[in-house]
């Protein structure tokens, strides 16, 4: 193993373990010799790369790691992240993108992107959409804290209130949802979402086609793109949903 691949498991075992680690916690977690653990802490402590308590053999991510963090966090707003990504999926997919974000009860598109394939479905930016029947909306829902995102169940339907407790767990389990021919008439897309803790906002990124072109393989295909762009963004800027389900 290199001594990168070695700095790389050590920045991932503090991902997802969220404490701080000692020779012991490389050997049992990494299966590393005793010597070359103590060697490794060492030498990223002596490079600004750890930082060793003084007092006992106990290491934290150094300086030089959260500084860099944090200037890059500084640099790269979630919006304007978000903009990037959906220039990317449009170009990639000949889909129109959008960005929205919660609007009291109901889902309002921020941003578009309008793809280039033949057939083009646009919502225009500005316009609100129901939640629950739309895979922004839920993607959306999924992601809130437990009590306000029961607050917004409770306005729908009985029927769909259970349907939508369900949904929630289906979603935060893949990191994804899709919708076909809903509250959009004729129209499918496929959604996820990214969370600023720094700022407190939440926007879904989501790709929208004539539904007469979805296909499983087009649902496959574009979920797995925007799974790819949420993730990024999300470790980008500290969204905990994704930190946890990138050290997995």
């Amino acid at each position: 193993m290199s001594i990168l691949s070695s700095v790389v498991d050590v920045y991932r075992l503090f991902l997802r373990s969220g404490n701080e680690l000692t020779v012991t916690t490389l050997v049992n977690e990494l299966g590393m010799p005793k010597s070359s653990a103590s060697r490794l802490l060492k030498q990223m402590a002596e490079l600004g790369l750890l930082e060793k308590k003084s007092n006992a053999p106990i290491y934290r991510p150094g300086l030089l790691v959260m500084e860099i963090a944090h200037r890059a966090r500084g640099m790269n707003h979630l919006i304007d992240m978000a903009l990037e990504a959906l220039d990317s999926l449009t170009k990639d997919s000949g889909f129109t993108s959008y960005v929205s974000a919660l609007d009291e009860d109901k889902v309002r598109v921020v941003h578009a992107r309008i793809g280039n394939s033949m057939l083009q479905v646009i919502t225009q930016p500005g316009t609100r959409l129901p939640i629950a029947g739309t895979s922004t909306g839920r993607a959306l829902l999924a992601r809130l804290p437990v009590h306000e995102r029961a607050e917004l169940i409770k306005l729908e339907s009985e029927e769909q209130q259970a349907s939508l407790d369900e949904r929630m767990n289906i979603i935060l389990a893949r990191g994804w949802e899709f919708s076909v021919n809903e509250s959009v008439a004729g129209v499918a897309s496929v959604s996820s979402t990214v969370y600023d803790p720094s700022q407190s906002t939440l926007y879904a990124l989501c790709l929208s086609l004539p539904e007469s072109q979805m296909t499983d393989e087009i649902i496959v295909q574009l979920s797995q793109d925007l799974y790819r762009k949420a993730s990024y963004l999300g470790c980008m800027v500290g969204d905990p949903y994704w930190l946890e389900r990138s050290a997995k």
